[in-house]
């Protein structure tokens, strides 16, 4: 165990994917299972992947701090988990209780989404950049701001639920283009948004008690 910023790391491999923990959580990996299982004990962990592939692994992550002291940034890391220069395939991710800007967040990594559910977060639910990725099913249920929130990239979204996302149920930025399928987004300042020059293909949406169902600018 080393320290940076006053913050622990600790170190743990999967096959070619390297991951880092910057803080105080508890981690549970099992191989057999395919499942890693992170607790957060103070807001400001954060947990990296980094490299290499996932396929068919179940990721879950919970905030156990009882405060309630957001910090924004930490260690250059905006998400509660940040996955890196990665390729996934059909992963599950479960988060809930997040205290960071993004509950999960992609960086320059592609492949696919097999089941997310994304549970009271404190700002965006989740963030993806420079990316190309495909969720095959989405549930994001009380974010502070943007539920999804896309820059930079290819995205695709079928068969999801968005409920109460005090910004936007989805964001699309910065050039990036995306397509949408069966979504039904409720309780939203904004229902769907096309900003930055991106481009957005909407087949199928239900958008209930937003604001603003579409913008673009």
């Amino acid at each position: 165990i080393k320290k940076k910023d006053n913050l622990d790391i600790k170190r743990f491999v999967i096959n070619d994917v390297t991951i880092k923990n910057y803080g105080n959580s508890l981690i549970e990996i099992d191989k057999d299972k395919k499942s890693i299982k992170i607790q957060d004990l103070d807001s400001q962990s954060r947990t990296v992947f980094f490299g290499g592939s996932l396929e068919k692994w179940k990721v879950e992550y919970n905030n156990l701090s009882t405060g309630k002291n957001f910090i924004k940034k930490m260690n250059g890391l905006t998400g509660c988990l940040t996955f890196v220069d990665i390729i996934i395939k059909d992963i599950n991710l479960n988060l809930k209780n997040s205290l960071c800007e993004d509950s999960v967040n992609f960086i320059r990594s592609s492949g696919s989404i097999n089941n997310m559910e994304i549970m009271n977060s404190y700002s965006d639910a989740f963030d993806a950049d420079f990316s190309n990725l495909f969720i095959k099913k989405a549930t994001v249920k009380n974010a502070k701001n943007d539920c999804l929130d896309f820059s930079y990239g290819e995205y695709k979204i079928v068969n999801a639920n968005l409920d109460n996302c005090e910004d936007k149920g989805i964001s699309f930025g910065e050039n990036s283009n995306g397509f949408i399928n069966n979504i039904t987004i409720s309780n939203s300042n904004i229902g769907i948004a096309s900003k930055d020059s991106s481009f957005v293909k909407v087949e199928k949406i239900s958008n209930q008690i937003s604001k603003i169902c579409l913008a673009a600018y």
